[in-house]
């Protein structure tokens, strides 16, 4: 006798509500009943985007084991999940993210913001700015992207941090700069 999977096992909400409110559980018993990993709710979330929202690194680590998954997708503002996760400072979460090779660092929202100028400005905010160390370490970044308000990466950042971004990253300090003078110039 063949089995054959009902509509409220694979119940889309129940999967996406499962991945916001950190379940575990629901999450592998969907996966594993095959449900579709890159379904999105009506505002565009897909489960990764809200597990790297809400910090739950145990079912984003989960996700990304799913050998169809997009990293990438966006949600209705633009959002990735690593863009989520810069965001919120989920370290852990970034971290992982950043092992895909299919990962694009350099996607932007809605607001033209990155995942390194919202980790800036977070940084900014709170004080902490490991997501944005972190971030600096991967050789795709583009640190000269700006958002629809003309800021890049750097503008996001109080004075303190900037000296600590150009003694521990001098070599990507120098790419910045001069990216900020071709841009200049329009070279």
């Amino acid at each position: 006798m063949k089995y054959i999977k009902t509509y409220e096992q694979l119940d889309p909400d129940r999967f996406l509500e499962a991945s916001k409110d950190g379940n575990l559980n629901v999450i592998k018993k969907l996966l594993n009943q095959g449900i579709d990993v890159n379904i999105q709710d009506n505002f565009g979330y897909t489960a990764l985007i809200s597990a790297s929202n809400g910090g739950y690194l145990e079912i984003v680590k989960e996700l990304l084991n799913q050998p169809n998954i997009d990293v990438n997708i966006q949600d209705n503002d633009g959002n990735t999940a690593l863009i989520r996760a810069s965001w919120k400072g989920h370290l852990e979460i970034v971290k992982e993210l950043l092992k895909r090779s299919d990962i694009d660092i350099n996607i932007q929202d809605g607001d033209d913001g990155t995942a390194l100028i919202w980790a800036s400005f977070k940084g900014n905010l709170d004080g902490k700015f490991d997501v944005v160390k972190e971030l600096l370490k991967h050789h795709g970044i583009n640190l000269n992207i700006k958002d629809k308000y003309s800021n890049d990466f750097f503008d996001c950042l109080n004075d303190e941090q900037k000296e600590e971004i150009i003694k521990e990253f001098p070599e990507q300090y120098e790419k910045y700069l001069i990216g900020k003078k071709t841009d200049k110039y329009n070279l």
